[in-house]
């Protein structure tokens, strides 16, 4: 072991005195240690400091704040435009004809049902008018001839009265004259004398009778007479105003026959017309769109439906990209905008796509923004500001740095585990 350890200390001796050895590291290492560490500092920074938006695209389309009137042709099923009377950009008052639609019908018996309809109806009216015509002046005979009777009637009273006087004084005389004969000429008056003078007087009697019937016969007359002349007014007011119940109906009638044939439609609101779709010869119904009425000086606002993913996120004041579907952005550039309304209930997906035109995925909330117009191009501003201009919206719903959404899963995950251990 002496002997091992003794030439081990003579080579080392010897290597010292030749000199020693040394390894120099290549130049090209050091380019990438530097470029390694530069890396490293960057992405340290964009951990620390970066930021990731999510961003979120709404459907939409232009409004006015105001609202708008949507001119239909109610009751105009199967209906034509026969003439078109406003120009799009024309200012209109409440009331003014706008459009007039034509619902012309044909049968096998006539070219022109409506026409054939119309003119029936109107020989009913004629018919219904006469008849009250007639009741009128049936009326005023039926009243002349009552007080006629109803004269004549009194006159007989007066004269039956004067009858039953007279015929009283027969009857007074006669049976004067037979209690005369039948108590103080007894022996002057033969017997069948005295029975002819009773028998004259119970006719006297009996003829006083008949007349007094004559004249209560007469004064019932008079009363039905003069009962009948003051219910005459009100029984003739009554079929009057039946057969005037009778006109107003078929007035009614003729009415909505005429209006199916040719309907003028007419503006509900004082405004401007945008959007004009009729013209002649266009087949409509109830629910199509003739054309828009929008108030004065009334401010487009973009109306955006954002999905119940999205709706969470946004925020009134938040800024919103606004981009028209018919000027590509590319080209004709952006809007700005602010959300100035979030409605907080949902309206189904069916409704959405009527309002929108285009199916919808899912239901929405309404979004109300307001469009900054001095952000946009003179073009955009002349071209695309029109009530129904669909549109998408770019809005960015969540900002957050990169290092938290890169340890986002982790904190969920942690998350998760300490709500699974609490008891």
């Amino acid at each position: 072991m002496a002997r091992y350890r003794g030439k081990i200390s003579h080579c080392v001796g010897k290597v010292d005195r030749l000199g020693g050895i040394s390894i120099a590291p290549p130049r090209l290492g050091w380019v990438f240690f530097s470029s390694a560490t530069l890396i490293l500092f960057i992405m340290t920074g964009l951990a620390l400091f970066g930021r990731y938006s999510r961003t979120e695209k709404i459907a939409g389309r232009l409004v006015p704040l105001a609202g708008q009137a949507n001119v239909v042709a109610p009751q105009a099923s199967g209906a034509t435009v026969a003439e078109v009377l406003v120009s799009e950009g024309d200012q209109v008052m409440i009331g003014q004809p706008l459009v007039r639609v034509s619902s012309q019908r044909s049968s096998a018996a006539s070219s022109d049902t409506g026409k054939l309809i119309s003119g029936q109806i109107a020989s009913k009216l004629q018919q219904l008018k006469a008849s009250v015509e007639s009741q009128q002046r049936l009326s005023v005979l039926k009243e002349h001839d009552l007080r006629d009777r109803i004269e004549l009637l009194r006159a007989r009273i007066a004269t039956l009265t004067l009858q039953i006087k007279n015929q009283d004084i027969r009857y007074k005389a006669a049976n004067a004259l037979y209690e005369t004969w039948r108590t103080k000429a007894s022996g002057l008056v033969s017997g069948y004398q005295l029975a002819q003078q009773y028998d004259t007087a119970l006719q006297q009697k009996s003829l006083a009778q008949d007349v007094r019937n004559q004249r209560l016969q007469a004064m019932l007359e008079l009363n039905q007479s003069e009962a009948e002349l003051i219910q005459l007014p009100h029984i003739t007011g009554e079929r009057i105003v039946a057969l005037n119940v009778q006109i107003a109906d078929v007035e009614n009638e003729k009415a909505e026959n005429e209006q199916r044939r040719s309907q003028v439609i007419h503006a509900s609101m004082d405004g401007i017309v945008v959007n004009v779709l009729a013209h002649p010869g266009m087949a409509v119904d109830e629910a199509s769109q003739l054309l828009v009425i929008l108030p004065r000086n009334s401010k487009l606002v973009a109306e955006l439906w954002a999905p119940s993913s999205a709706v969470g996120l946004l925020q009134v004041g938040k800024p919103v990209d606004i981009s028209y579907d018919a000027f590509p952005a590319a080209r004709y550039g952006r809007q700005r905008g602010k959300i100035i309304s979030i409605s907080t209930n949902a309206v189904s997906a069916l409704e959405i796509g009527r309002i929108l035109g285009s199916a919808q995925p899912s239901s929405g909330y309404r979004v109300i923004v307001a469009i900054d117009d001095a952000s946009s191009s003179s073009f955009l501003r002349r071209f695309a500001a029109k009530p129904g201009m669909t549109l998408t919206a770019k809005v960015d719903v969540e900002t957050r740095s990169l290092i938290d959404w890169m340890l986002r899963p982790f904190a969920l995950q942690s998350l998760g585990s300490d709500e699974k251990a609490t008891p």
